[in-house]
């Protein structure tokens, strides 16, 4: 009865369509992960100090209340593949620094988290931005170098540790992430304004708004996040004197050690990257291609193993009977 049920034919099919099955839940899970792979993630640092309760131009409103309403207008219309987090500095009312997780956003947390926020307190930016761009060097980390990253500082002071600002942001530049600053109702331009890829000025509430769409509105356009190479040296010779010069001192040092963490050997740095980022196929091209053979998981990977022994077994187990 065995032998006129599974026929070599038979047995031929059923191999044939349980390696086609194992592929094929290999290839579903591969595209799964390249929708976390290729993600967009950006990061905005919030001031949130005392100087955003003053009243911003225009407005009988304060500059916080203005930059609360124009975020929540930009960020409920940005997609739903894209990871966004929100970082703020100072102020009271909140649970954490972060108001939202780097992650697909939550409208109902990201507002509600926003209309507990008021201002108080000084401006530590430095600090802050070594804290956005490390949790942006760790989600490119388990992108495997995928997808873009950008920083989107918004402040209308002065930092209270300008030595950190300093030394921080030419590391965070030389890293290969995309940095814009917006300027609230600032009498003069921020010092960051000459050290960033975009500075904008936001001297009202039309002006924030504007800033802050545009900045997102960017957001996937970056054509290469990953540690600059030789390559990014036309893109850094397009960038303003101050900020290229710093970029390519720090470049010398940068791996993709947290912020103001010098690697011990450049070399090593670099050497460590690539292989981080070599298991993802070209992750110089900063959008993952897609390939079968680079995105398969490891949970991919162990399915296919499994489906293949299980034939296997089938196989023995009818040519003993016959």
């Amino acid at each position: 009865m065995l032998r006129r049920r599974f026929t070599p034919r038979a047995i031929h099919a059923g191999l044939i369509w349980g390696a086609f099955l194992a592929v094929a839940i290999c290839w579903a899970d591969a595209r799964g992960q390249d929708a976390v792979i290729d993600a967009d993630n950006v990061v905005v640092v919030l001031d949130a100090s005392g100087s955003m309760a003053e009243r911003m131009p225009g407005t009988y409103e304060p500059k916080m209340k203005v930059a609360k309403a124009a975020l929540w207008e930009v960020v409920r219309q940005v997609p739903t593949s894209t990871n966004v987090g929100l970082l703020v500095f100072s102020g009271r009312g909140k649970q954490g620094d972060w108001l939202h997780p780097l992650a697909p956003v939550d409208r109902e947390l990201f507002q509600r988290s926003l209309a507990r926020l008021e201002p108080d307190g000084g401006t530590p930016l430095g600090r802050y931005i070594k804290t956005g761009a490390d949790r942006l060097l760790e989600q490119r980390d388990a992108q495997r170098g995928y997808g873009t990253f950008r920083l989107i500082i918004v402040t209308d002071g002065e930092a209270t540790d300008p030595e950190l600002v300093s030394r921080y942001t030419p590391e965070v530049l030389s890293r290969g992430f995309t940095v814009e600053a917006i300027g609230v109702a600032m009498a003069s331009e921020h010092a960051l304004a000459n050290r960033v890829h975009v500075y904008r000025r936001a001297d009202d509430p039309g002006a924030l708004r504007e800033a802050l769409t545009s900045a997102v509105a960017e957001i996937g356009t970056t054509a290469r996040d990953t540690v600059a190479d030789a390559s990014e040296f036309d893109v850094i010779a397009a960038w303003p004197q101050e900020a290229a010069a710093e970029a390519l001192a720090a470049l010398r040092v940068s791996g993709n050690a947290p912020i103001g963490e010098n690697p011990a050997s450049p070399a090593v740095a670099g050497a460590a990257s690539d292989a981080a980022w070599s298991v993802g196929g070209n992750a110089g091209s900063g959008k993952a291609s897609g390939g079968f053979s680079v995105n398969v998981s490891f949970f991919g990977v162990v399915i296919l193993v499994i489906v293949f022994s299980v034939v296997l077994r089938v196989l023995k187990a009818l040519v003993r009977k016959d």
